[in-house]
Parts: C-alpha cells; structure tokens; sequence
C-alpha cells in the first residue's frame, strides 16, 4: 500500500492517503506487526516533512522526527478518526516535538552565552585592563543576575522569553536586570570603561 501525497489545496496528503494510514492504524492495534512497522515509517516520513516546515535545521531534522515518531507510536491508541485525521493529529505531535526541541536549543545557546559572560578567558586576545575591569565587576554579580544579562544582552531575549526560562515573571526579570546592570556601573572598573 502506498501513501500518496498531493500538494493541491494546501495539504499533504488525500483523505485517501488518511484512509490508508487509519486502516494500517487499525492493523497495528489488531497486532499486525507489519503493519505497526509499515505505519512507523510512514510517520516518520511525515514529521521529517512537517518538522522542516516548522523551521527545524536540517541537521536536526531526524532526530527530532523520530521523537515526534516515538511520541506518535506511544500514544497510538488515543488516536480517534471521529474527531479528526490521522495527520492533522500526527502534525500536533511533530509541533510539539518542535518545541520541546527549541526549548532544549535556547537553553543550551543560554548556558553556552552564561559560560561566555561568567567566565571570560583573558587569554583570547582582548586582555587589556578593560577587559579584566569587566571580568571583576560581572565577578560580584550572583549566577542569578550573570544569567539573566547572559540571556537577555547574549542571545538577545525578550523580558517574556527570559521569563519563560527562569520561571519569574516578566517584571521581575526587567528589575532584576535594570538592578544588575546599575550595580555594575556603579563598580570604579566599569566607570573606568565608560569614561575613558
């Protein structure tokens, strides 16, 4: 049996197609192994295609596929044909694998960013008496405050996206960080750098 896409009207596959992927569904649960294998496939296929829709890299396309497959195959028999398609449902899984798979990349660009701000090396070719200013004023700043400048001056995130990732609200993250940044321009080494 072949699942035969069309990209007419704005979907990718027919209500044929779903009628196919159900009958394989209803295989599946009747314990046809084969038919179980032959739907993995075809799922996996299909979260490639939506989780590169979805603006997933290349790179990462497989594997976050396959997650949204493992999803799709645990949850199997939660699937009901009365309350929609077979991949419209498939699609919500891979939306979710999508974002679990954002979340998990902005933390690792945040914890990458707060290595950067916590710890500069002086060795890196812009050791100069500014630098070192710098690197003593950011060490008397708590992890608390290193990280949330990390992310919000590092990787450019908004006070509601901060706030998402450190579990505080919006608000308390603009103080926070309004907070940090007077306490280091009132450090001599930062007056130093600003003024001269």
């Amino acid at each position: 049996m072949q699942i035969r896409e069309n990209t007419s009207w704005g979907t990718n596959h027919t209500v044929r197609a779903d009628q196919e992927w159900v009958r394989l569904l209803d295989w599946a649960r009747r314990g046809d192994h084969t038919a179980e294998d032959r739907l993995a496939n075809h799922v996996l296929e299909y979260a490639k295609r939506r989780v590169r829709i979805l603006g997933v890299s290349a790179d990462d396309t497989p594997d976050v596929a396959q997650a949204c497959t493992v999803e799709v195959l645990r949850h199997l028999g939660d699937f009901d044909a009365n309350k929609g398609r077979f991949d419209g449902w498939v699609s919500g899984f891979a939306l979710n694998s999508v974002r679990a798979y954002n979340r998990g990349a902005r933390k690792l660009r945040a914890e990458v960013a707060l290595e950067d701000v916590a710890e500069p090396t002086v060795e890196d070719g812009l050791a100069t008496s500014k630098r070192a200013g710098l690197e003593m004023a950011l060490g008397k700043l708590t992890a608390r405050d290193k990280n949330l400048l990390s992310l919000k001056f590092g990787m450019g995130l908004s006070s509601e996206e901060i706030s998402e990732q450190v579990n505080m609200s919006p608000t308390q993250v603009r103080k926070r960080i309004s907070r940090a940044i007077e306490r280091l321009r009132r450090q001599p080494a930062i007056q130093d750098i600003i003024s001269g």
